[in-house]
């Protein structure tokens, strides 16, 4: 069979799944954070292959997280599916809007999905704010934690020795930071908690680099909203700085993909077959995760090149 005329044919086997059963998973769900770090970066491969060519259903609606993105516990991950949608959403309206894509080059139709359409790009910013936020401020506590020499070149800020609670003894060589009892030491915080509680973190400098490597992906999402932002009020000079933004926080995910640990039980690629039976027949596979940041560091750079191109033209020429 022509993988241009069946889009199932090289779907592997897999359980089947409805949405009554995927509705009832999302909300029990708790994740590590490399497990987050695996989720973000598989839904960006998704991504990439919509942008691609591929249909939605057939790419960013094989996640489950991506179809009930209100039901996921955590806020980490929360806000990096919230702020996926969106960006799916500002990338197809942009498209859309310049009329320069062929309907076989691009399928804009979600179908019958929802882009997070009960919030805002402004408030998926926010969200995004607030997840960045809270991780700061654990990987403050934490650095404080650590001996001087394993903090590294970066961390030299650090909270004080009465906002955490005591430091390990090295004989109990810990698997994992105890983040209960850290969290507990900061009884007036009640943005960390929540959001947290549930993430398990390698202890020393290994579960500082997730952190990183996890904020990394929040600024990232939130420079590209924000890019978008400023392109629809037509300030340049704020759009051609938050493209540099994402460039840098694109290269720091791209050099951390080895960190997240892959979760494809929460994927399905036979998951949405029937529901993109009424679109054009085409084959959507999505690249490694090293491949897709490569192909989406060219597309950014390709819009700092004409963010940078002078004001003689209008921008929807230079687009």
């Amino acid at each position: 069979m022509d993988p241009k005329m069946d889009t199932g044919v090289d779907v592997e086997r897999s359980p089947k799944h409805d949405r009554d059963m995927i509705a009832d998973l999302v909300p029990r769900l708790t994740f590590s954070c490399e497990q987050i770090l695996g989720i973000s970066d598989a839904i960006l491969c998704l991504e990439v292959a919509w942008m691609n060519g591929g249909t939605m259903a057939n790419t960013i609606f094989t996640s489950f997280l991506m179809l009930f993105p209100a039901f996921i516990k955590n806020h980490v991950a929360r806000a990096l599916v919230y702020a996926a949608l969106k960006s799916v959403s500002l990338v197809r309206d942009e498209v859309l809007n310049a009329r320069a894509f062929e309907d076989d080059e691009f399928v804009s139709s979600s179908g019958s999905f929802g882009l997070a359409e009960e919030i805002s790009v402004q408030e998926a910013v926010g969200v995004l704010q607030e997840a960045d936020d809270e991780l700061v401020l654990l990987s403050k506590a934490l650095r404080g934690r650590l001996p001087p020499e394993s903090r590294g070149a970066g961390a030299a800020t650090t909270v004080s020795s009465s906002a955490v609670s005591p430091r390990p003894s090295s004989s109990s060589s810990p698997s994992a930071w105890p983040l209960a009892g850290l969290l507990a030491a900061r009884p007036n915080n009640t943005l960390l908690a929540p959001a947290l509680a549930d993430l398990a973190l390698p202890a020393g400098k290994p579960g500082l680099d997730l952190l990183d490597a996890l904020l990394a992906r929040l600024r990232f999402r939130r420079a590209f909203l924000t890019f978008f932002t400023h392109l629809g009020k037509r300030n340049i000079p704020s759009a051609r700085k938050s493209m540099a933004q994402c460039a840098t926080q694109l290269s720091a995910c791209a050099a951390t993909v080895g960190l997240g640990r892959a979760m494809p039980e929460l994927f399905d690629k036979d998951l949405n077959r029937k529901a993109s039976a009424d679109l054009p027949a085409r084959k959507s596979q999505s690249a490694s995760a090293e491949a897709s940041y490569g192909q989406l560091g060219v597309w950014v750079a390709q819009l700092q090149l004409v963010l940078s191109v002078p004001a003689a033209l209008p921008l929807e020429d230079c687009l």
